[in-house]
């Protein structure tokens, strides 16, 4: 029902969206590196946890660090 008010213009974001402001999230897909923490998004009611890579600390290069982005609303995947 929400992607119908999105696509017809009755609403100009999911709900889903409104505590990060973004239409999108990134979800962390990193090979193991000594020192990394992963923190995968979550969007309960009302606060949004962003997913990110982060290093206590930095101990080398830090190479192949890619996100896999999810448009909300997409229902088809393109």
């Amino acid at each position: 029902m929400r992607i119908l008010q999105l696509v017809v213009h009755l609403i100009d974001t999911l709900p889903v969206a409104q505590p990060c402001a973004s239409d999108w999230i990134f979800i962390p897909a990193a090979a193991t590196v000594p020192n990394q923490v992963v923190v995968a998004p979550s969007i309960p009611a009302e606060v949004c946890q962003r997913g990110e890579i982060r290093y206590e600390p930095l101990a080398g290069p830090a190479n192949n660090r890619n996100f896999q982005a999810v448009l909300f609303g997409d229902s088809i995947g393109n």
